[in-house]
This record gives structure tokens, sequence and C-alpha cells, in this order.
């Protein structure tokens, strides 16, 4: 009786084991995919880490009231594309380079930001008609593969602009997926801060707080 009692003591165990294998895999095989949390969990689950084209990619835009025509607006937007640093705080010192594109003085500009160094804007599209323009930015971190921003001035009546911004980021590799909400914040911070300064630079006729004390702080 004892040796019965040993070996039903002994056998229990991988009883046990192998009935709990048998019960886990009948559920696994009824699970519902619907319990995948995220499909972008998937490819890091299944195939250790994938990058989507869509979280390369990332879009960032800005709008505010100008009290101010149009065509003062534009004076600081387009006619004075080369003279950013005069408005924008983020933007140290900034130099028109190039012969004219499209009614434009420059083609381009080169811009020396506080937090990236210098970068090279090249003009991709100007319109003295419907007060936009769009250029390449080049210089920024080697995760960024590509970076454009767009503006666009639309007159409302009565000496109100709406100005339009719209800033699209192309990142690279696992790093810059993985930067990208961090970066993504960053820049929407920076763009919020390009439009209150440029619609108090319109409306005023001098630079934002901010832009002044990052004078007196260079």
């Amino acid at each position: 009786m004892k040796k019965v009692k040993s070996l039903l003591a002994l056998s229990m165990p991988i009883f046990l084991l192998l009935s709990f294998k048998t019960v886990h895999e009948e559920r696994k095989a009824e699970w519902p995919k619907k319990e995948i949390v995220s499909s972008a969990i998937t490819p890091a689950l299944h195939q250790g880490f994938s990058i989507t084209q869509s979280s390369k990619k990332m879009t960032i835009e800005k709008e505010i009231i100008v009290n101010q025509s149009i065509e003062k607006a534009w004076k600081v937007l387009g006619t004075d594309f080369a003279k950013a640093d005069q408005w924008a705080s983020a933007v140290k010192h900034s130099e028109g380079k190039g012969a004219s594109f499209n009614g434009a003085t420059c083609s381009e500009r080169t811009c020396e930001i506080a937090s990236m160094g210098k970068t090279q804007e090249k003009l991709l599209q100007f319109s003295n008609e419907n007060h936009s323009l769009s250029y390449q930015v080049a210089g920024m971190p080697s995760m960024v593969k590509s970076a454009t921003n767009s503006w666009q001035l639309t007159a409302l009546g009565e000496g109100q602009t709406k100005l339009h911004m719209r800033m699209d980021i192309q990142v690279g590799g696992l790093m810059g997926a993985m930067m990208k909400p961090m970066m993504k914040m960053k820049m929407s911070k920076m763009g919020n801060e390009l439009v209150e300064e440029f619609k108090f630079y319109v409306e005023k006729g001098q630079p934002h707080p901010r832009k002044v004390k990052a004078l007196k702080k260079a």
C-alpha cells in the first residue's frame, strides 16, 4: 500500500503538468484575434522589432489669427524671408543665399538654430500671389531623413489674416522611430512659439518678449 501511495505521489505532478499543457493549448486555439492590444505591438512580439512607413513620418500643424492685413503679414513671412532672425526666438542668425526664386529675393537661407546649430532652408515653392511658401530643411539631426515646412496666409477681412504652418518630418532607423514621440513634442513646442512670435511681430512691429530675452542671453 505504501508503495502504491508513493507511486501516486510521484505521478501526480507529471499528470498535472500534462493536463495544464493540454488545457493551455486548447484555450490558446480559442483565443480571439481581438485580444491583441495593438497591431503595432505584434511585430515586436513575433519578429523582434519592425518599423513601418507610418511610424517614420510625423506632421505638425499650427494655426493662428494675426490682427493685421495680409500684405503686412506677407512682408514679414515672404518679402523678408531671409530675415527670420528678426522675430523668431529659436533663430540666432539667418542669412539669404542663392539667386532669386519665383519672386523671392533668394532661393534659400541659412539659419543658426539655438538647439540644433546651422540649417539650410531651400525654397521649394514661393508665391507672392497666393501668399504661400515651403522649404526643405537640411542640417537636422542624423535620424531625420527629410523635413519640409510650409506656410500659408489667408485674408479674413477687417484687417485679419490666418496663418497656417505645417511641418512634415520623416525619421529613419530604429533610433528615429524610438525618438519620434520626443521629437514631435519638441517640434510642436517650437511650432507654437514660432506662430506666436510671428503674430506678435506683425501686430506690434517689434520682437516678442521671448525673442528679446534670447537676444540678451546671446
